[in-house]
């Protein structure tokens, strides 16, 4: 039982924060066990203040608030006080950094969000467990990584609609959302049916298996005496919860084969004494044919000269990275690794012909194309709400001349984000109406409607890649994305508007025959694409597909040649040109410019016949 409260105890001030599901949050005290039964009821004075406040909008004010309570209990099972208080500290880390950038950046003052540790709340299994206000939403299983999102959540708006199709929006392609304060079990069940029961995921911790201690897997007296010591007395190891009794065997395993070959071969290789006495030709030339060193990958061809670049620099370079990291925003130039990357976001003509490629919907892929180096993940985080109007404001204070937005698959959502696409592209063009827009975007399973809603969304020019030959697709390409299929992406963005340019990507070294390349092209044109690009694949990481073959220049200008016969209106074709790559250069001065130069003798005979009938 508890104890009674002694005098200090009862005088302990506290502050009552009551939350409502139409968005009403109000305070109630101080109060203390001592006054807690003077005047009128405690429930009586919770409803009377909430009588008289107003909900929270979503603009927020001075005092409006929100709260995180993490749970830290760990006297019972350890799980949530290691989990938890690791995710405590992240989270207050996160808010205290995101409360600086936004006084940084001259905002308004962000909603306040406090962060509590509490216990109990969940089941241990759910370790690290939290109730995020204003919504009342119960989050299990989290980690440290995901403070961020935690973070979104209590800053969304208190006035938000709270039922199903709102958490859809927000929260429910998360696994580790539980439930909701005020939601119906009837209601709770209907969300599960539909999206999935929440998923466990406890690799970030690994306590020591609960049951019965045996002689051999309980720890002696001794060996608990100093905790963190690597060894007790007479040589007994220390143990904590998360070890096991296996691991005192470890010291005994024999080397493996591999390792004992690898001892041996350092054994009989050069020292440094070697070295020292000057005499290593006849070592060198005994463990090489040509006498020379073998070092680094030296079974795959080596990055010939005209694939390296220089280290990217500039002003515009600078202060491009600098607002991307101030907006929270991500480019495929850096997660792509992109090697164009100084040439294109420095601009050698200026502000006007410099371009940079932003990546929206988030930075990791629900895709894993085995060329690609961006992250990948089945439940990525959410969509940020307030992403298209961000991607907006850093162009806007570019001033480029030609953007370039690309994203990642979201397969998990249930328009693959092109409803986000189409946002981010109304307000950049709103905000400019003069840049030029174009979007490369996913296949969308094959869903037309998601494509009308890009080429209705105000974009100049509709790019989606096929990356490789239809027979090399599959070894390629994520098993979600076909060959055929993006033809048809192509083709329906054709067919909703026919003057709408379309434009394609084509990667050279992954092992495509010439034949088929050329059939590539043919089905293109029959698609009516009207842009390709040509370009080397050059390997991200060892983890990532080889390279085939580096291909020469003067294949590539075969390429350009022979798409242009057959009726491409612009190729660009090269070693380091990517489906952006320099984007505004490319396609501004030899497509748009031929365009207006077309047009222009129509502009004068309209001038000539509207000064002959005024005359007349």
């Amino acid at each position: 039982m508890r104890s009674v409260p002694n005098s200090a105890q009862e005088q302990e001030q506290f502050v009552v924060h009551a939350y409502t599901t139409n968005g009403t949050m109000a305070k109630v005290g101080p109060i203390s066990l001592a006054t807690l039964d003077q005047g009128s009821s405690f429930s009586q004075r919770v409803n009377d203040a909430l009588a008289a406040a107003q909900p929270q909008t979503g603009r927020t004010k001075q005092d409006d608030e929100t709260h995180v309570y993490v749970c830290t209990h760990g006297a019972r099972d350890c799980r949530c006080g290691v989990a938890g208080t690791a995710v405590y500290q992240a989270l207050k880390d996160e808010v205290r950094s995101h409360e600086a950038s936004t006084i940084k950046a001259g905002k308004d003052a962000p909603k306040k969000v406090k962060v509590y540790s509490i216990s109990h709340v969940g089941g241990h299994a759910w370790a690290a467990n939290a109730l995020v206000y204003p919504h009342g939403d119960w989050y299990g299983n989290l980690r440290t990584t995901d403070s961020k999102l935690v973070l979104r959540a209590a800053l969304s708006p208190a006035s938000s609609v709270h039922d199903l199709e709102d958490m859809r929006e927000r929260l429910v392609h998360w696994p580790r959302w539980r439930g909701r304060l005020g939601l119906s079990k009837a209601a709770q069940r209907d969300h599960y049916a539909e999206w999935g029961p929440p998923t466990i995921n406890t690799a970030h911790i690994s306590p020591r298996t609960r049951g019965l201690a045996t002689s051999a897997s309980r720890p002696s007296i001794a060996s608990l005496s100093t905790p963190f010591s690597s060894s007790g007395p007479a040589g007994t190891s220390a143990r904590t919860y998360a070890t096991d009794a296996s691991d005192s065997k470890q010291a005994d395993k024999k080397p493996s084969a591999r390792m004992t070959a690898f001892r041996e071969k350092l054994a009989a290789d050069l020292s440094i004494d070697d070295f020292a006495a000057g005499d290593v030709t006849s070592i060198l030339t005994q463990g090489s044919p040509t006498g020379r060193v073998q070092m680094g990958r030296t079974g795959e061809a080596r990055l010939p000269s005209h694939l390296k670049t220089k280290i990217p620099t500039g002003a515009n370079y600078t202060r491009i990275k600098s607002d991307l990291r101030g907006l929270g925003l991500s480019t495929v130039c850096e997660e792509a690794r992109c090697p164009n990357i100084g040439e294109c976001w420095g601009g050698s003509g200026g502000k006007d012909t410099a371009t940079a490629t932003i990546m929206i919907m988030g930075d990791t892929c629900t895709r894993g194309c085995r060329f690609c180096a961006v992250k990948t993940s089945r439940a990525p985080a959410p969509l940020d709400p307030h992403e298209p109007e961000n991607t907006a404001e850093a162009i806007s204070r570019w001033g480029l001349g030609y953007i370039v937005l690309t994203s990642v698959d979201r397969d998990d959502i249930a328009d693959g984000g092109a409803s986000h696409i189409a946002s981010t592209i109304s307000k950049i063009k709103y905000k400019n109406p003069k840049i030029l827009v174009e979007a490369l975007v996913p296949d969308f399973s094959g869903d037309t409607a998601c494509v009308k809603t890009i080429v209705d969304s105000g974009l100049d020019v509709f790019a989606h890649n096929v990356e490789t030959v239809e027979r090399t697709t599959p070894f390629v390409r994520d098993r979600r994305a076909k060959y055929r299929q993006s033809l048809a992406v192509l083709t329906h963005a054709k067919t909703v508007s026919p003057n709408l340019i379309t434009k394609t990507s084509i990667m050279l070294g992954c092992g495509e025959q010439d034949v088929e390349v050329e059939q590539t092209l043919k089905d293109l044109r029959e698609a009516k694409v009207d842009v390709v690009t040509f370009g080397q694949y050059m390997r991200p990481t060892k983890r990532h597909m080889k390279v085939e073959a580096y291909v020469k220049p003067d294949k590539f200008e075969y390429w350009q040649k022979r798409a242009e016969e057959l009726g491409f209106l612009y190729v660009a074709s090269g070693p380091l040109v990517r489906s952006s790559y320099k984007a505004g250069e490319f396609f501004i001065k030899n497509v748009l410019e031929e365009r207006k130069k077309a047009n222009a003798p129509m502009m004068d005979a309209g001038k000539t016949e509207s000064v002959h009938t005024t005359s007349a």
